[in-house]
């Protein structure tokens, strides 16, 4: 796997994954240690996914804690931690679905989706039981998304960019956060 061909949320998931590993001490870099990394994420793609599905970050987050706890542990001075088979069997699901989306690097989002398409790991059935599957992941991706392709090594800062740079007034005065109208008569009126 070519690390330059990935996006930089991408390859600050895989370190926070080994730091995650080392933090807990993790016999191997695991899948759970990297769908971790991808749902801590701030302004990442992957928690926007799982608030589009309707579930808090912090809810997946748990489950998948749930997994980490009962990974195994090796402790001691100087060990060196591998990436399991699992992982890499991730890995390469996540490259299937970047040559899917015809992207040119490899984004957070494939590495999830690489995560949940392996049914039959532990951590796809702890998100799958939180709420969190590849099809509606993949459904959320495409409403956070759009038609939008990574072509760059910073492709979340082009997503919802509406959201991330605008206000959504209507909502506002749905919500009654906006101030109401007083002593602007002529400014009414001429609207």
């Amino acid at each position: 796997m070519d690390l330059n061909q990935w996006t930089q949320k991408a390859r600050e998931a895989l370190q926070r994954a080994q730091a995650v590993a080392n933090e807990l001490s993790l016999a191997e870099i695991t899948p759970a240690a990297l769908a971790r990394a991808l749902l801590s994420q701030e302004d990442g793609v992957v928690p926007a996914g799982v608030e589009k599905i309707g579930l808090v970050p912090s809810a997946a987050v748990q489950a998948v804690d749930g997994v980490l706890a009962r990974e195994p542990k090796a402790q001691g001075e100087g060990i060196s931690r591998g990436v399991s088979r699992a992982l890499v069997a991730a890995l390469e699901k996540a490259e299937a679905y970047k040559a899917r989306f015809q992207d040119s690097y490899l984004s957070a989002e494939h590495l999830f989706l690489g995560i949940l398409a392996g049914k039959n790991g532990e951590v796809a059935k702890a998100l799958a039981a939180a709420g969190v599957n590849e099809e509606n992941f993949l459904e959320a991706m495409r409403t956070v998304r759009g038609a939008a392709r990574v072509t760059d090594e910073a492709p979340e800062e082009k997503y919802q960019a509406l959201k991330r740079y605008g206000r959504d007034l209507t909502d506002d005065a749905r919500r009654g956060k906006l101030d109401p109208v007083i002593g602007r008569e002529t400014e009414i009126r001429r609207v």
